[in-house]
């Protein structure tokens, strides 16, 4: 087998803005609660999509894009307190599901590189790799917009419950991202803007993540004595 290189970062911004997609969707049933209106969530700030305009002849920009909720990774740095030390792993053939199931929000990998890994894991229980893990720290923060002020004030209210109630354990339990509940700020009134025709109304609320980071290769090695503790299709071993 030639050398893998397995490379996990997770999107801290995809990861939150899928579950706050799914939770707005599913639990709180947004469409319901304004109903006609579809709350636009995502990575992408919606005044990108407003400068790509022409400018109207009104004055009056294509606001039809709000409201929307934008999650933005701003600043990251290492845990200064998490050492960085050598470890052996083994790698699951979940490992490949996971992947293809929508894990390359924590995986970076070519398409060629997985189907590699997924040729590697044939007549294999698991395979092993060299390589370290750390903790990194990450702000985020999320926008709101819309042309609406009470659509603004209760979608504020709603992702301060999502941040601050159970749901935020599954980015733990799934992605080992952490929100820490302690960091969360925010303003819920007193931001507008009003260069697009209309007036915009913004909430921001703003957190911080951690999150491991592993870098591994991939080898062919003799298997000795192994002690497992399992996470998400990757075993941690020592000889």
């Amino acid at each position: 087998m030639s050398v893998l290189t397995l490379t996990k970062v997770p999107d801290c911004e995809a990861l939150i803005a899928d579950d706050l997609r799914t939770w707005f969707d599913t639990d709180q049933k947004f469409s319901n609660l304004f109903p006609g209106v579809n709350l636009k969530i995502s990575t992408d700030h919606p005044f990108v999509n407003l400068m790509q305009q022409s400018v109207p002849d009104t004055g009056k920009y294509d606001t039809t894009g709000f409201p929307c909720l934008t999650v933005i990774d701003t600043n990251f740095n290492k845990l200064v307190e998490t050492p960085v030390a050598p470890e052996t792993v083994r790698l699951l053939p979940s490992l490949i599901d996971e992947i293809k199931a929508g894990g390359r929000n924590k995986f970076i990998m070519s398409k060629q590189a997985l189907a590699e890994l997924e040729a590697a894991f044939e007549g294999q229980e698991f395979l092993r790799a060299e390589g370290y893990q750390t903790l990194r720290r990450t702000q985020i923060a999320m926008e709101i917009w819309t042309t609406n002020k009470v659509q603004k004030d209760k979608t504020f209210d709603l992702v301060s419950a999502y941040l601050f109630g159970p749901n935020r354990f599954s980015q733990h339990t799934d992605n080992e991202v952490i929100i820490e509940e302690e960091s969360v700020t925010g303003e819920k009134s007193g931001i507008y803007n009003m260069d697009f025709g209309e007036i915009l109304y913004g909430g921001m609320l703003r957190f911080t993540c951690a999150y491991s980071v592993g870098y591994y290769i991939v080898r062919e090695f003799t298997i000795g004595r192994v002690v497992e503790v399992q996470v998400h299709g990757m075993v941690g071993g020592v000889d």
